[in-house]
This record gives structure tokens, sequence and C-alpha cells, in this order.
């Protein structure tokens, strides 16, 4: 345990502290005052400062380093009363900085700080709080007594660590050969643990060897389901040759007696990879509306009877308005879609007609007499869409149609396209 009379200087510090103030707020008098107080004196410091050093900063042309301040009768950190922290101190070393290293204890002589040389600096405060400067030619290792004496303050009195050290050296010598003494256990120890690494190494590198075995022995099966496949892979293509040419002769045959060829496979595929989905085939017109209703049952899962699926394909060859009338929810809005859903290249529109709407620029917009642009509408868009691809169906659905006055907006609906008027409740 550490005695009162040993907390001497920590007790004595705290009192020059408590009255000269945060040393963020002195003045240069007060600057000198404390290390004339503190570290001049013989019963402080004694123009020694004792630092462990705890940080190191590359900076432009050397390091700066940051030491705690220990105390010399304890070889404890002091404790700053203000802030309760450690009393850290920093100073700047260049071409001698390699000498010192994080975690050693150093030995220099203080100097009082000069406040007014620290204007400026992005460090002023925490110059300041070192409360001391450091000469810099005087930085020195520490004796190996005093590092000891370090070591042994955390837990000893300053007494009894000054006998164990004393003890050594009287059986060991002066402390450089008790630190060759502890550098060859050491070294001992190292080997030690090399032994025991490299041990491992081995046992690994064998446990490496039955993994490379296990691997090779895979690596040899998946050269022979390779060699397998390039097999399949050889036969199939011979198939595949001997179809080409029986499609061939197929065709030859069809020339001949001037019927058109059916499609060949890779061309069906073709074409259904690029619709996206199964293509709609039929034998002749007699069938196509069974064709259509199983498509829409299939694809779309929706159900219609022969005669409703019957009358809007002969209104679509109308090239005519086309309203689906009926109550809410019999699909009207969807035989729309599911239509165009089901035929390649076919497209829908569904624009919901809005009560707000009284004249046809609802409908194909208008010209902006401000700005001279003209704003387009989601109908006129579908219109300049469907006349740039003129081979593909475009189905364009006005919902709710007679939420507003129908007269007001079919005039201007004169173009080449079908339009689907669904959900007229009154009609």
């Amino acid at each position: 345990m550490i005695t009162d009379e040993q907390q001497g200087l920590q007790h004595q510090l705290e009192v020059i502290l408590h009255e000269l103030g945060n040393p963020v707020n002195w003045t240069q008098e007060q600057a000198n005052s404390f290390y004339e107080g503190f570290c001049r004196v013989r019963k402080g410091l004694g123009d020694r400062l004792i630092l462990k050093i705890t940080r190191t900063i590359p900076i432009k042309g050397g390091k700066l380093f940051i030491g705690v301040v220990l105390n010399p009768d304890t070889f404890l950190p002091f404790t700053l009363p203000f802030n309760n922290e450690k009393w850290s101190v920093s100073f700047v070393l260049n071409g001698e900085a390699e000498q010192v290293k994080e975690g050693e204890i150093v030995v220099t002589v203080p100097m009082a700080l000069d406040i007014e040389a620290l204007q400026g600096r992005n460090d002023r405060e925490r110059r300041i709080r070192g409360m001391v400067s450091v000469k810099r030619n005087s930085v020195k290792q520490a004796p190996s007594q005093t590092q000891l004496l370090e070591v042994l303050g955390h837990r000893l009195e300053r007494k009894l660590g000054h006998r164990i050290v004393e003890k050594l050296s009287e059986q060991l010598g002066s402390l450089e050969e008790l630190s060759n003494f502890v550098l060859e256990e050491l070294i001992q120890i190292y080997e030690d643990h090399i032994q025991c690494q490299n041990e491992e190494l081995n046992r690994q590198e064998q446990e490496l060897e039955k993994k490379k075995e296990h691997l090779d022995q895979i690596q040899s099966q998946l050269e022979e389901k390779e060699s397998s496949l390039n097999e399949r892979e050889r036969q199939l293509n011979e198939k595949e040759q001997q179809l080409d040419e029986y499609e061939s002769r197929l065709h030859s045959q069809f020339e001949r007696l001037r019927l058109l060829p059916p499609r060949s496979l890779s061309e069906r595929l073709a074409e259904e990879e690029e619709s996206g989905s199964e293509l709609i085939p039929w034998n002749g017109q007699g069938d196509i509306i069974d064709v259509i209703r199983g498509a829409l049952h299939t694809q779309c899962d929706l159900q219609y009877e022969r005669d409703v699926i019957e009358c809007f394909v002969g209104a679509l060859k109308t090239n005519q308005l086309i309203i689906l009338h009926g109550p809410s929810g019999t699909g009207k809005s969807s035989l729309v879609r599911g239509f165009a859903n089901i035929i390649k290249g076919a497209k829908s529109y569904t624009i919901r007609v809005q009560p707000s709407w009284t004249d046809k620029q609802d409908i194909v917009g208008f010209l902006n007499p401000i700005d001279y642009q003209y704003l387009s509408t989601e109908f006129l868009d579908a219109l300049v869409e469907a006349r740039a691809n003129p081979t593909s169906l475009y189905l364009i659905c006005l919902d709710e149609m007679n939420l507003s006055h129908v007269e007001y907006r079919f005039g201007a609906c004169h173009a080449p396209i079908y339009v689907e008027i669904c959900r007229n409740r009154g009609s």
C-alpha cells in the first residue's frame, strides 16, 4: 500500500493547482509560478521529469511523443485535480526519435511553459494542459533501476520495491547483468514457443496433405465425369446433325410438292424466346375462337363464353370503337388485358376516365400557350406508339367511360387503332 508520506508530491501538486486554477486559463506569470513552485524546488520534482511514453505520432521531420508524468516517490502517474485525468506532457524529437519507443520510461528536464509561443497552434490547449515544456536535448532513457521500480510501484510500497531491487543486485550483480539473465530466460521461452509452433505447423501440414489427397480424388472423379459428358455431347451433336439432314430432305420434298414447309425447331424456339410466352398455334380460321378461349384460361386464368369471344374478335375486325357493357366485375377490362397478353406483339393500355373531363384536351392534350410546349396524355402517347409500330396490335381501354360526357371526347379519337370502352354501367 502507498502511505500518506509517499503521497506528498501528489498533495503538493493539488495545492499548487488549486491556487493557480485550470491551466487553460493561465497567464505567463502563473505558468512561471507553477514551474518555480513544483519543478525547481528541492521538495518538488527537483528539475527532473520522469515520463512513461504512451503514444507516438509521426509528424513532418520527426515524431510527437506523449508521456504520462510519474511521481518519483511512488512511480505512479500524477492525477490532475481539475479533470481527474493523468498528467500528460508532449514533446517533439527529430533525428533522435528512433531511440524512444512507446511504453519506455524516459527522464528529461522540464522548462517553464511559454504560453505566448503557443498562440495560433492547433494543439495549444493540449500543450497548456501539460503545464511545462520539455528540453528536447535532455530526453534520455531511464536507468534500469528506474524502469524496474516503475513496474514494482504499481503493486508494492516504494521501500519494499527498493529492497527487492537491492536484493536482486546482490544476488545477480548489476541490473544490466539482471537484464541479460532475464533476456536468456525470454530467449528460452521464445525457443519453446517456436518449437510448439513448429509442431502445430507440422500437424496442420499433415492435415493439409490429407485434404490434398482427398481433393485429388475428387478432381479425378470430375475428370471422369467431364469425359463422359463430352462423349454424350458428341453423340448429341451427331444426332442433331442427323436431324438437320432429315429436316433438309423434308424441306426439299415440300418444295418439290409446292407446299409451305413447316417451321424448323430452331425458328419456333427463337420465336418463343423472343415473345417471352408460349405462342398460340391454330390450323385454320375455324378453331381460332377455341384456341383463344383456351389460351385465356391457361395463361390468364380467365373463362368466357364462346359467343363473347366471337363477338369480340368480330368487332376487332371492323376497326371501329367497341363498347363493352355489363355489371361491374364481369371481366370487361380483363378481357382487353388478357387478349393483349396472349397475342404475340400485342399491347394494352387502361386509361381511367375522370368525371372532370369536359373537353377533348383531357384525352389528347393541348398546347401550352405560355411556353409553347405540348402537354401530352397517356392516351395520345399510346396513339403515337401505335403509329410507330403499325405491325403490332394496340388495345386502349377507356375505363368507366360513362363518368363524363362521351361527346366531349370522341370527336378527337380519329386514329387507326382499336379502342375499348369498359364498364358502361348505364348501357
